[in-house]
């Protein structure tokens, strides 16, 4: 019966666009890639390598103080290296089978699959960057092609109709790993210039010694070695950080308001960290901005006006730092005509001045600020 149920349900899947909508049954194949994604996701959130369990050991016996607490030294260096090898091996099983994973994204798949890839994706990005940087350069044209992806329809309800954008969760879980990708990117950025400086080195004073010196030489070394490694694990999130940049000026043409809140502050912080690349782009999210910022909003009345008025002030924002970057450049033209065309209301010339002197207009290119919620179903 069940197989019945199954063959049944994977003849009647709606379409749209070319893909399958949330309203759609799944079909088993459906079923289990959705199931893989979602146990792959759990697996990166885990804060220790599934199988793995910590041991520890109980002396109980009159030995040394001295030999006791070395007894202890050794069981913990060993209980250590045990875990770092596990560790190693969970994601060696990790890393293929994220890559074979990351195939769900595309178009083909139930979008309810495509969305459990993306979410999936966020968690193993934002939980297990090193596994995830060798596969960003194949992941940015996919969330590329995510963002733009309008799968819209119509619900006919009697009296009247309602549009239905059954895109919208994918391309919400879409922007979030964006998000995080930049994030890296920007901490890679500042590890990178914190590598440069040489690690500090102690003298010995006065009544000092030089076992203490020497100690603190090594942990400094060590440090800048960690440091290094982090880097460099996070150096492809640098790389692919200016392939960034129109897929987060796309989504500013998003219809809903909450991605393009998204994308404006990616759009601030890509502009601190790829400037080059942003400034490629500005003519395009100026036309985008423009469109947010001079919708009619009068009409709207309490938390829907507030709403509004927060989308614009998001928008604005993002405006005055594209128009700095493009300031005196080959697009200057562009930011001149949205700021003439903006400073002749009053209500967006009132609030472009609470901007300019506003602390922290430009943000900040290091961590985060909480453009995404961190990774899990709720995307």
């Amino acid at each position: 019966d069940d197989d019945d149920d199954d063959d049944h349900n994977a003849q009647k899947p709606h379409k749209a666009g070319g893909d399958v909508t949330h309203e759609g049954l799944m079909s088993r194949v459906d079923r289990s890639e959705w199931t893989a994604a979602a146990a792959l996701k759990q697996a990166c959130a885990g804060t220790a390598p599934v199988g793995v369990e910590a041991t520890t050991t109980t002396t109980t016996t009159t030995e040394e103080p001295v030999s006791t607490a070395r007894s202890a030294g050794d069981d913990a260096g060993a209980a250590d290296a045990t875990g770092r090898t596990a560790a190693g091996d969970f994601a060696e099983v990790l890393r293929p089978r994220l890559d074979r994973a990351l195939d769900l994204v595309d178009d083909g798949h139930h979008l309810a699959v495509r969305r459990q890839a993306l979410v999936m994706l966020h968690a193993a990005a934002h939980h297990q960057p090193a596994l995830v940087a060798p596969l960003v350069e194949r992941a940015v044209p996919k969330l590329g092609a995510v963002v733009d992806l309008k799968l819209e329809r119509v619900v006919d309800l009697g009296p009247f109709k309602h549009k239905v954008d059954d895109g919208l969760p994918i391309r919400k879980a879409a922007l979030a790993c964006v998000a995080t990708l930049v994030d890296h990117a920007a901490q890679a950025a500042a590890l990178s210039s914190s590598c440069g400086a040489a690690p500090g080195t102690a003298a010995a004073g006065e009544g000092g010694s030089s076992t203490t010196t020497a100690m603190e030489l090594a942990d400094d070394a060590e440090s800048a070695e960690t440091a290094a490694a982090t880097s460099a694990s996070r150096s492809p999130f640098l790389r692919v950080a200016p392939l960034l940049a129109p897929v987060a000026v796309a989504a500013l043409g998003d219809k809903s308001d909450d991605v393009q809140i998204a994308a404006h502050a990616l759009v601030v912080k890509l502009a601190g960290l790829v400037p080059d690349a942003v400034d490629a782009h500005v003519d395009a999210a100026f036309e985008h901005i423009d469109k947010t910022v001079h919708k009619k909003v009068s009409a709207k009345q309490g938390t829907e006006a507030d709403r509004a008025y927060d989308l614009i002030r998001s928008a604005l924002k993002a405006a005055l730092v594209l128009a700095d970057l493009a300031a005196d450049g080959a697009h200057a033209a562009s930011a001149r005509a949205f700021l003439d065309k903006a400073n002749k209301k009053d209500k967006l010339a009132n609030e472009i001045a609470k901007l300019r002197l506003a602390p922290g207009l430009h943000g900040d290119a290091g961590a985060g600020h909480g453009m995404m919620p961190p990774p899990g179903d709720h995307l």
